[in-house]
């Protein structure tokens, strides 16, 4: 039995990694096409501009949380990111998301949410299981497989690189360059000691211009950042705008490295740098692990090198401003006034007069959840306000559902009641199959009605927020316990 419990918990971390990790990429994928977009748009400008806008990639699909700012994407009037904002985190997908009677998910435009919502499976309180939390376990192993299987690779290619240079020869008065044979091209490799790798034989004029290409990766950090990189896909590998991402970011690494040396070549020499490329190009493939001289777009590149020109300063001057503006837009989730709502986002208070309720534990979960519990609470507020109950986002205060014209009239229940209203599921032989909380030890027990599909209890000195399901089939409409959240005072 513990080594069960132990492999279920196991298995729910690791489902809520999996689900940040989705979290993540469809954040990411926002940025991700915006800064295709601006490559698509401005493809004549230097790409030591554009490619900080790859930063913005990386730290979409890195860091779960973020400032907001002013500037963001996310600001734009069609984004409507009430559903997802969770303080200075996004959760376009619900974590809880397998739990609910009505799955949703977000993308920030509503007709997409209504889209991807209506293919999600809905629990059925007749099914042995819930559908959903099927899925997610099945695509939480498949995701682990993938990841298992890219960091599989690259110990196998990080071995091949090793076999090849093992024999490697430096080059004299060259102490960061090695000739070797069986390469295909010339390389750079390492992270914190760079070293330049090239076949024997090599021409100077084409060793001049392969080593200044190189020099060019290292001074600009492009041996860590392609690992990076690979390591960043390797977790987004069911991703295809990663893909996307990462071949463009590689393309670009390889074309800033050839601006680098254009910039102080002549016409002539660029024609020269041009062949060179050309004569050293090796097969295409997908360079995951090096930085080859010849494996990257060399069409393109050569048509760069024999068109590239020195921007305008003034061109220069806005280039820069434009990345930094991209940077902070891509970077950044909304602030202020929240897309699509038309209300102002309110600081975490309470007005006068009304009394608020946080989530403190998860009392009961029904077994179409497989009982579990909110480890880090639902992020909401419980307000009694006037004749009206509210469920408000802790972080913005922001209303999520409202419950009017409340009596606020408690009616005392008995365990009878309690038992035939909540936990009364049929089984085969007729009786029930789930059991609730035991309420024997409290004295006084009374419950009001927020809707059909919600009561709050007091139970004792203890509130406690009900949610029900509705029964199909030969039951239909009958209601059940779908979880109870007990309540204490928010200060």
């Amino acid at each position: 039995m513990a080594v069960l419990s132990l492999l279920e918990q196991l298995a729910d971390r690791m489902s809520h990694v999996f689900l940040t990790v989705l979290n993540l990429s469809a954040a990411a994928c926002y940025a991700i096409v915006s800064v295709l977009l601006l490559r698509l748009a401005f493809g004549r400008l230097p790409r030591k501009y554009t490619f900080f806008a790859w930063m913005a990639v990386g730290f979409r699909l890195l860091c779960p949380v973020s400032i907001k700012s002013v500037f963001s994407l996310f600001n734009l009037g069609f984004f409507d990111m009430t559903p997802i904002a969770r303080g200075n985190a996004m959760a376009f997908i619900p974590y809880d998301v397998a739990m609910m009677r009505e799955p949703k998910v977000y993308t920030g435009i509503a007709a997409v949410n209504d889209v991807l919502s209506g293919s999600l499976p809905v629990p059925d309180p007749s099914a042995s299981v819930n559908p959903l939390q099927v899925w997610e376990l099945l695509l939480t192993l498949l995701w682990l497989f993938g990841l298992l299987a890219f960091c599989g690779y690259a110990v196998i290619s990080f071995v091949k690189i090793r076999k090849r240079i093992a024999c490697a020869v430096p080059v004299a008065g060259e102490p960061d360059v090695f000739e070797c044979d069986g390469i295909p091209s010339p390389f750079a490799w390492g992270i914190l000691r760079h070293r330049i790798f090239i076949p024997f034989r090599m021409g100077e004029k084409e060793r001049r211009h392969v080593l200044a290409h190189e020099r060019a990766h290292i001074r600009g950090g492009d041996t860590a950042i392609k690992p990076f990189a690979f390591l960043l896909l390797a977790v987004h590998w069911f991703n295809p705008l990663v893909w996307a991402a990462y071949f463009c970011l590689c393309r670009d690494m390889e074309l800033r490295a050839d601006e680098r040396v254009l910039a102080d070549m002549s016409e002539h020499e660029r024609a020269e740098y041009g062949m060179t490329l050309l004569s050293l190009a090796a097969p295409r493939r997908a360079a995951l692990s090096t930085l080859g001289f010849g494996e990257s777009s060399i069409a393109r590149r050569i048509k760069n090198a024999l068109s590239f020109k020195k921007p305008a300063k003034w061109l220069s001057e806005l280039a820069v401003i434009l990345a930094a503006v991209l940077l902070i837009a891509l970077s950044t989730n909304a602030a202020g006034k929240t897309p699509g709502s038309g209300v102002e986002q309110q600081p975490l208070a309470v007005p006068g007069g009304r009394t608020a309720y946080a989530f403190k534990e998860c009392l009961y979960m029904t077994p179409l959840s497989s009982y579990l519990v909110p480890e880090e609470g639902t992020g909401e507020l419980y307000i009694r306000a006037g004749d009206a109950f509210l469920i408000a986002d802790a972080a913005t205060m922001e209303t999520k559902a409202e419950f009017e014209d409340i009596s606020w009239e408690f009616i005392r229940f008995d365990e009878e009641w309690y038992r035939s209203t909540f936990f009364a599921e049929y089984g085969e032989s007729g009786g029930s199959m789930f059991a609730g909380p035991d309420i024997s030890r409290y004295e006084n027990r009374s419950y009001t009605v927020l809707d059909d599909s919600h009561l709050l209890l007091r139970m004792d000195e203890e509130t406690w927020f009900v949610k029900l399901g509705r029964h199909g089939g030969t039951h239909a409409g009958e209601p059940y316990c779908w979880s109870i959240y007990r309540l204490e005072r928010a200060e």
